[in-house]
Formats: C-alpha cells, structure tokens, sequence
C-alpha cells in the first residue's frame, strides 16, 4: 500500500496499492504498478488522476501464481488486478495452474521473448473479466 506521494513537478497521486511486477525473463528486474484508490469512484477522483500508473514498466508478462516450475497450463489475465484475483482463487483450489498477466492490457503485446517465457504447455486467455 502507497498512501499517496507528490512528483517533483508537483502532480498529486493518492493513496495505491501497489503490485511488484517481477520480469518474467529477467526475474532480477522488478517494476512497480500502482491501482490509484480502487476504493474510489471515478467521479470521487481527482480529475486527471488515472486508474493506473505504471512508468517505465516495458511491455512485458508478470507470472503472478506458479506453485512449481513445470506447470502444464498457465491461466493469462488481462492485467494486473484479474491476475491477483485469479491466482488467489487457483491458489486456494490446489491445482497446479499459474497465473500471468501482460504489463499492456488489451492495448499491445509484449514482445516473443516474453510470451516464450510464459510457462506450461497450454495457455488459457482470460480477458474482460468484469465478474472478478
């Protein structure tokens, strides 16, 4: 949890919750996502404030659950929050799925090296997962 910071530039951020976004090829890199008072409706929000911030986070896959290295299915999320929602809800059934997601949304693909780098045989696509 972020409880809000200001940018040299001044711009005011609010309070967060943070997610480490660890590189799924390079697993020393570690990046910061932050969801902007997800306790908030937009219109509670000051304007300008985005929903997200993720600065200097390069298209890439966050392998958020893996509960062994060599898994067969690797359930894939749209973001961040549809990953941690899923991967608690894999975690608590036992089997043995991991969970990723991209740093680009719906909005771009990361490059090949970072899918290869998505683990299991199968991958199962779960995007707009509104239900979460």
């Amino acid at each position: 949890m972020n409880f809000g910071f200001r940018t040299p530039d001044g711009q005011s951020f609010p309070a967060s919750i943070t997610f480490h976004h660890r590189d799924a090829v390079e697993p020393d890199k570690l990046y910061l996502r932050r969801r902007y008072a997800p306790w908030l409706s937009e219109n509670e929000l000051e304007p300008g404030t985005p929903k997200w911030g993720q600065s200097g986070v390069p298209p890439s896959v966050w392998v958020v659950q893996q509960p062994e290295q060599n898994v067969e299915k690797t359930y894939l999320t749209e973001g961040p929050w549809d990953a941690v929602r899923l991967g608690d809800a894999v975690r608590q059934s036992g089997e043995s799925i991991a969970v990723a997601c991209t740093s680009t949304g719906a909005r771009g693909i990361p490059p090949p090296e970072q899918l290869k780098a998505i683990p299991g045989e199968e991958v199962v696509i779960f995007y707009v997962c509104e239900a979460w």
